[in-house]
């Protein structure tokens, strides 16, 4: 279902955001200012790459674990994977106060992504999301996977 689809990929997205910040974190990345810029684009881009290099193996999987030939319809398009991407990324790096630099960006490619996801969105889906990742993140346990 749409609803199991939208949980799934979110917490997916939650948990590499949290692996992701405990690595910078270990790495003390981001501390030094000369490199700020060039640390938090490269992070950027690679949290850009994340939702399409996701979808693609989602999609691919599932088509060759198909025994019959069947359509396979993804629940999840593109923009709404950038979307769920952008929001778990944001949602976990604005809960430290660690990296305000690469959360202010964050939070401008979630803008981005939101305009985006509106002008292409299904309307009967969209309302339902927010109620999705709510759950999807109450259910997530994040404070376990982050130390402050």
């Amino acid at each position: 279902s749409f609803d199991t689809a939208v949980t799934n990929f979110y917490q997916m997205m939650l948990f590499a955001a949290a692996k992701t910040f405990e690595y910078l974190k270990s790495l003390m990345m981001l501390v030094s200012s000369s490199e700020s810029n060039t640390n938090v684009n490269h992070i950027l881009h690679c949290i850009r790459g994340l939702s399409n290099f996701a979808i693609r193996n989602i999609n691919n999987h599932a088509t060759k674990s198909q025994t019959q030939p069947c359509s396979f319809e993804v629940e999840i398009d593109q923009h709404l994977a950038s979307w769920l991407t952008w929001k778990a990324f944001y949602v976990v790096f604005s809960s430290v106060s660690d990296f305000s630099n690469l959360t202010s960006c964050m939070h401008s490619e979630l803008r981005t992504a939101v305009s985006i996801r509106s002008a292409s969105a299904d309307k009967r889906k969209v309302g339902t999301l927010f109620p999705i990742i709510s759950r999807a993140f109450d259910a997530f346990r994040l404070e376990c996977l982050i130390q402050n």
